[in-house]
């Protein structure tokens, strides 16, 4: 009996999760207006102050409903409008502060969107949905085995066709990596799969939150025998 032959198998594999959201998390930026930089930056601070006491008073790292908060520095600028004629304007000045909140109670979520989107000098910039950060592990953990687990089940569908018997693995990579091209970018959607931007503020808001979907694709090298 001469030797036996093995025969090399390529394939990729897919694995996909779907879980409903458990976080949002909503970026607000107060700005105010005028000829009078002081006020603007006055407003501006003032208003700023508020939202993070009432993000302050919501906050706990792990009950919620929000578990952490941020805000960055006030920021100031000027402008010099022209008239339709190419004439100078008085100058406006700006000033506002940008926030973000992570939510893990939807129902005090969007109470506070609302009553934040009722004054006219805040404006909602985005809500985006998230899973816990062990759940999110967990689902990718999940993903990425099914994936590996649909390569495998490839490779042996492939391997009977040709009345082979017995697969083994021996070289496992992201998209691209295999053949030795370099990485290539990975299908593969991470923890915020699902995000966009608000509405214009208001009570017509949808705060539904979106599934969170994960999809991993690897590529598998087999030899069969």
């Amino acid at each position: 009996m001469g030797p036996m032959t093995e025969t090399t198998i390529t394939v990729r594999g897919t694995g996909e999760g779907r879980r409903a959201a458990q976080r949002a998390i909503v970026t607000v930026r107060c700005e105010y207006a005028g000829d009078e930089r002081e006020r603007v930056v006055e407003l501006a601070a003032a208003a700023a102050t508020e939202v993070a006491a009432s993000l302050t008073e919501l906050s706990h790292p792990t009950a919620g409903p929000v578990t952490s908060w941020s805000a960055e520095r006030l920021n100031a600028w000027s402008e010099r409008p022209y008239a339709p004629d190419g004439a100078p304007r008085p100058t406006i000045h700006h000033a506002s502060v940008t926030t973000s909140a992570t939510f893990v109670d939807f129902t005090a979520f969007a109470d506070w969107v609302v009553a934040r989107a009722s004054d006219e000098a805040i404006t909602v910039e985005s809500i985006s949905w998230d899973l816990l950060p062990e759940d999110r592990e967990r689902m990718m953990g999940d993903v990425r085995g099914a994936a590996v687990a649909d390569a495998v089940s490839a490779a042996q569908v492939y391997a009977a066709a040709l009345g082979l018997s017995k697969v083994r693995a021996v070289a496992l990579a992201d998209p691209g990596l295999l053949a030795g091209s370099g990485p290539s970018p990975l299908v593969e959607r991470g923890p915020m799969a699902f995000a966009r931007a608000a509405a214009p503020a208001g009570p017509s808001l949808s705060f539904v939150p979106e599934d969170i979907v994960v999809s991993v694709v690897v590529e598998a090298r087999f030899v069969a025998e």
